[in-house]
C-alpha cells in the first residue's frame, strides 16, 4: 500500500517510520509535517493509505482527511491522536477507518497495519468486466480469453441481468433458442457453467 504519514511533530513521524519498517506491504511514499504539503503530494501521486495526526497547524487532520477522500474516495484513513475529543468527528462524520491513541506500542501498530491490509483487500476489484465496444473479462488486471463461446455469452447474460437470478431455463431459452429444452441442451448449459467455474477457480488466490 502506498502510504503517507502526516504529523506536525518530526519525532512522531520518525517513530512511525521505524515501526513500519518490518511491514513490507506498507510502502511509505511520503512523510509530512505540514498537512498542506501532504495534500499537494496526494494530488500529484497515488496514495492508498494515510496515517494522520489530528491536531496540526494550518489544516487539521480531519480537514486533510476530508480533502484526501475527495481525491480518492477509497483511501484508507487511520488517525493517530492523543486527543479523544476529535475522534467522534473523525469516525462519525468523516467515516475514518480506524484510530490509534498516543502513546502506542508495537502491538498497536501491528493491529493498525492488519486492519489497513484487510480493508485494502476488500476494496480490490479482482474481476472487471468491460461491455463497451465488446465484452471483455479481466481478472487481477489480466485479460482472460474465454474459448467457450457459449460460456462467454452466459457470463454476458448474467452481467446483463445485474445480479438477478438466471435460471437454467432462462439461459437456455436465451442462448440456445433454436434448441428444444431437452437433456442435450441442458448438457451444453452445464458445460458452459463448468467452464466458467474453472476460469474463476483457477485464478482464485
Amino acid at each position: 500500500m502506498k502510504t503517507i504519514l502526516v504529523d506536525d511533530e518530526a519525532w512522531s513521524i520518525k517513530q512511525m517510520e521505524k515501526e513500519l519498517e518490518e511491514y513490507k506491504q506498507v510502502e511509505i511514499v511520503g512523510s509530512f509535517e505540514d498537512a498542506r504539503e501532504a495534500l499537494e503530494f496526494a494530488r500529484q501521486n497515488e496514495v492508498e493509505f494515510a496515517l494522520l495526526d489530528i491536531e496540526m497547524p494550518y489544516m487539521n487532520g480531519i480537514e486533510l482527511g476530508r480533502k484526501l477522500r475527495e481525491i480518492n474516495s477509497k483511501i484508507i484513513l487511520i488517525y493517530l491522536t492523543g486527543y479523544e475529543d476529535y475522534l467522534k468527528e473523525a469516525i462519525l462524520n468523516l467515516k475514518a477507518d480506524y484510530y490509534l491513541l498516543k502513546p502506542y506500542d508495537h502491538r498497536d501498530i501491528e493491529d493498525v497495519v492488519n486492519r489497513a491490509l484487510s480493508l485494502s483487500k476488500r476494496m480490490e476489484k479482482r474481476v472487471v468486466i468491460r461491455t463497451f465496444g465488446g465484452f471483455e473479462l479481466y481478472i487481477d488486471g489480466e485479460l482472460v480469453h474465454l474459448a467457450n463461446r457459449k460460456a462467454k455469452e452466459l457470463l454476458a447474460l448474467c452481467v446483463h441481468m445485474e445480479g438477478k437470478h438466471v435460471s437454467m431455463e432462462k439461459a437456455v431459452d436465451t442462448l440456445w433458442e433454436d434448441h428444444p429444452y431437452d437433456s442435450s441442451v441442458k448438457s451444453l448449459y452445464r458445460k458452459a457453467v463448468i467452464y466458467l467455474n474453472a476460469v474463476f477457480r483457477d485464478r482464485k488466490s
